[in-house]
């Protein structure tokens, strides 16, 4: 007999909430150590389960992390979106998009640092982080090259610039926020304001 919708329903929203404690468990454990020292046995004892029930949702740890970088992925390619879709105060929008990047970096920046390491160990992860990568970096270049056009910006190569500061974000921010203690958001905020407003929109912007 064919199970009862009720039932099948009841079932897919416990797998999902299994999958959610699995997923919580590795962001807590991230906090607490670095990505090499995480194991699937140190997952399985903060969230209850057995190994059993752990295999049921991820092959291994590595796949753990690959979810949380597709639930990132989404949030950091979100950031960006005010400026790279506004018209008004470009520069201003272009300061709330440096500040949200902070503030993603302060909350998930030991998350990412296990991606970053990760990602120098698997290359099929390090094809994902350079994809993602390559696509913060491409909506970075049209919002300069539409900025050019306009004549709201002099900078002279948009695709290499823009990669140039997505990566130096990237790396200036991982030494910030990779690993405890944490710097100060405010202060990392202000500098890199002023980088990005200095390079795409000039020093009287």
């Amino acid at each position: 007999m064919a199970s009862r919708p009720d039932v099948r329903q009841r079932h897919r929203e416990q797998r999902e909430a299994t999958r959610v404690r699995i997923l919580e468990a590795a962001r807590e454990l991230l906090e607490e150590r670095a990505w090499s020292d995480l194991t699937v046995g140190l997952i399985t004892q903060r969230t209850g389960l057995t190994r059993s029930a752990f295999y049921k949702h991820f092959g291994d740890r590595a796949s753990v992390l690959r979810a949380l970088l597709e639930e990132l992925s989404v949030e950091l390619e979100a950031v960006p979106d005010p400026w790279q879709s506004g018209d008004d105060n470009p520069a201003e929008l272009l300061r709330g998009a440096v500040r949200g990047l902070v503030h993603t970096f302060a909350e998930h920046g030991r998350l990412l640092r296990a991606i970053a390491d990760e990602a120098t160990q698997d290359a099929e992860f390090a094809g994902l982080y350079a994809e993602l990568g390559a696509r913060l970096s491409a909506g970075v270049a049209a919002r300069i090259a539409a900025d050019v056009e306009a004549g709201r910006s002099s900078v002279k190569d948009p695709v290499e610039v823009g990669a140039a500061m997505v990566w130096m974000n990237e790396r200036y921010l991982m030494m910030r926020f990779g690993r405890r203690p944490l710097a100060d958001p405010e202060r990392c905020s202000s500098a890199l304001e002023e980088v990005w407003i200095r390079t795409v929109y000039g020093a009287s912007a």
